[in-house]
């Protein structure tokens, strides 16, 4: 059969490693498999041509929770169009809310980890089979909802085969993202901060082993075969705490450092990494580490986000990283629940004093469904009734009492400036700039105004620096 996935994004592609998965398990059965990869800012009508060209038999979406309203739209599209071509989505937003089939057009919606349910789906839709008793699917059928139970989370990962990375590099990648390749070993998380997924699916898979990982053999030799067919030179590493299994960790470290060499990006939480493994990370040829800062008050960040982590340990974390040599990649979040303009004010703070190692990479929080942090803002009220369709974690889906929206979104868009402006503060050990905005009744003209001056003396100050008076606060 021919089964064509479907893949949403909003800028830069990436490579949907689960498709990736699902499409190496279908190519051993004897099908064929491609990929779609669609902009948010594209028409839905462009994937109609080629549907048109290539007549699949079955069409496979994965969906987060803001993906799921234009899911929706595409489905009913598709539906018009071509009435026999049998639709399925997976991802985290169906398994954990399946009741989303009711919504769209879907014939079926995965839950959970679909690399053998999906298989056996295809089979039986390939030979005229039954297949509404298949576990891991709801299905539409005659005008009645099946719900069947669950799978079990696979516990050999080293017995699946390596994601077909064709089935990206097949579409039209842009040039600055072909030289380098994302992978993922690991699967699950041990923590239960509220706005992750990762605790409401350790709850669906209760008295099961929730965190795996396949051989370090297994990741060195996936790494080594991609590498050397699309000449990669840049590796990201998307497990979300590389650092957690130790044993792992450092015997991958080794074999990376001895078998594969190219420069990667991985991820790790704060105080998770001694100083010697951050030596093994930069002795592997790592140059850069995301680590989750989330918010820079402590009482946001351990009583809503259930991160017990303190400010003196992230500090740690990065200082060690850039005493390596390392670049950082700190990611924060703003419009949380209970936050005011004081609260981001200390984010930017906090992340200012990471220094110029670090790269600030800030989102609006979205809440998840299913997530202690969405029950809450539901609960409370706060949740809108549409959210911003498929503007993930860039545009706020709460109305929060503390702070407006407006706000939120006006420190998301000059959250890199005022960053800049902290540090340029704390040096000097001038007062905040960004609590001073605050304190005068945080006007998003004032901000525009620091914005434009910092802009104008980035680039006058090109010329010397003797040619342009620093502002006050620098």
């Amino acid at each position: 059969m021919k089964i064509l996935f479907i893949y949403l994004y909003v800028k830069l592609p990436q490579f949907p490693i689960g498709m990736g998965f699902l499409s190496s398990m279908l190519k051993t059965h004897g099908h064929e498999s491609k990929l779609y990869a669609l902009e948010s800012r594209q028409s839905p009508e462009a994937l109609l041509t080629p549907i048109r060209m290539w007549s699949p038999d079955v069409i496979a979406f994965s969906s987060m929770s803001s993906m799921f309203e234009q899911i929706k739209s595409i489905s009913i599209l598709i539906r018009r169009q071509f009435k026999d071509i049998f639709q399925v989505c997976g991802g985290i937003h169906p398994t954990l809310v399946p009741e989303c089939i009711e919504e769209a057009p879907l014939d079926a919606i995965c839950r959970g980890e679909g690399e053998y349910a999906f298989v056996e789906l295809v089979e039986r839709l390939s030979r005229g089979l039954d297949y509404t008793n298949i576990k891991g699917f709801w299905f539409k059928s005659n005008g009645k909802l099946i719900r069947n139970p669950m799978t079990q989370l696979i516990q050999d990962l080293n017995a699946l085969p390596t994601p077909d990375h064709d089935l990206y590099r097949s579409q039209d990648i842009p040039r600055k993202a072909k030289g380098a390749a994302e992978f993922m070993f690991s699967r699950g998380c041990p923590f239960d901060c509220s706005y992750c997924s990762n605790h409401a699916l350790k709850r669906l898979y209760a008295r099961q082993r929730y965190v795996r990982y396949p051989s370090v053999e297994k990741a060195i030799l996936e790494l080594a075969t991609v590498s050397k067919k699309y000449k990669i030179k840049y590796i990201m590493i998307h497990d979300d705490t590389l650092s957690l299994n130790k044993k792992w960790f450092y015997d991958f470290c080794q074999e990376y450092k001895e078998k594969i060499k190219i420069p990667f990006l991985c991820n790790i939480r704060p105080g998770t990494c001694t100083k010697d493994m951050f030596r093994l990370l930069k002795e592997a040829n790592c140059d850069a580490i995301g680590i989750g800062l989330e918010s820079g008050n402590p009482s946001i960040r351990e009583k809503v986000l259930n991160r017990k982590i303190k400010d003196g340990v992230i500090l740690e974390t990065f200082r060690l990283a850039h005493a390596m040599g390392m670049k950082t990649l700190s990611f924060s979040m703003i419009g949380l629940p209970y936050e005011t303009p004081e609260a981001i004010v200390d984010t930017i703070r906090l992340t200012a004093q990471l220094g110029d190692q670090n790269l600030p990479w800030k989102y609006i929080f979205h809440p998840y469904p299913n997530t202690k942090l969405f029950d809450h803002c539901q609960e409370n009220g706060w949740i809108r009734e549409k959210p911003p369709v498929f503007q993930e974690r860039s545009r706020s889906a709460l109305r929060l009492p503390t702070i407006s929206r407006k706000d939120i979104q006006t420190y998301y868009n000059n959250f890199g400036t005022l960053v800049e402006v902290e540090k340029r503060a704390i040096r000097k050990g001038k007062y905040s700039i960004a609590r001073l905005s605050t304190k005068l009744f945080f006007s998003p003209k004032l901000l525009f105004a620091v914005k434009a001056y910092y802009f104008i003396y980035r680039i006058v100050s090109l010329f010397g620096p003797n040619k342009v008076h620093k502002p006050r606060w620098f």
